[in-house]
């Protein structure tokens, strides 16, 4: 299995990509009874507008670790692969630290999405500690163009940051509760649309 450790662990994960590894695996029973009746593949595309909100709902809520919460909010069913341990030196010092990750695979997402690259993973610290929360999708621009006047009408404290290597923006927001929450959506400036969303929990906590 894929070691997500190093992803969950550096701010670097936010560098801009625009591709990444697919993620193709069979789909369990597990995953499948996560799919709403109807189906979220088969719902209405939503208006910028309402997936920002929903976005913007499970951020305010200060905690993503329920993946299955996640994956119904943003309409995008998930089920994990069995949990591995793991040991890291990437935080507090050089002490390292033990726990448990765990990789996600997603089943028929809202059409707003494409299919892959897609990332989803977590990390929990042995013995206690935060849980360390990494996703990261992408939007199928031909079917939801996300401006960033979208942005910022439902996300007014935006960070806007050039992407240095490529024609692009992230514009970033944090939430600081009980957790660390940072989305951040990217734009590159062919269609002015966000192409890439990421969630991330408590990655640069000590």
């Amino acid at each position: 299995m894929r070691n997500l450790l190093h992803a969950l662990w550096q701010p670097s994960c936010l560098a801009p990509a625009r591709s990444g590894r697919a993620h193709l695996p069979a789909l369990a029973a597990t995953v499948l009874a996560l799919v709403a009746p109807a189906g979220h593949a088969q719902a209405p595309v939503r208006s910028p507008a309402e997936y920002l909100q929903d976005f913007k709902r499970l951020v305010d809520s200060g905690d993503i670790s329920d993946y299955k919460v996640v994956g119904e909010v943003l309409r995008m069913p998930v089920a994990p692969h069995v949990g591995e341990a793991v040991d890291s030196t990437a935080a507090r010092g050089n002490a390292p630290i033990a726990g448990t990750s765990r990789d996600f695979w997603r089943s028929a997402p809202a059409p707003e999405y494409l299919d892959f690259p897609f990332h989803y993973g977590d990390f929990v610290p042995r013995g206690g500690g935060p849980a360390r929360v990494l996703l990261s999708a992408y939007l199928d621009r031909t079917k939801i163009c996300i401006k960033e006047n979208d942005l910022a009408r439902v996300f007014p404290a935006l960070t806007k940051t050039p992407l240095s290597d490529s024609a692009g923006v992230a514009y970033r927001t944090d939430v600081h509760s009980k957790n660390d929450i940072t989305a951040t959506f990217m734009i590159f400036s062919d269609t002015n649309c966000a192409e890439r969303v990421d969630l991330n929990q408590n990655t640069q906590r000590d």
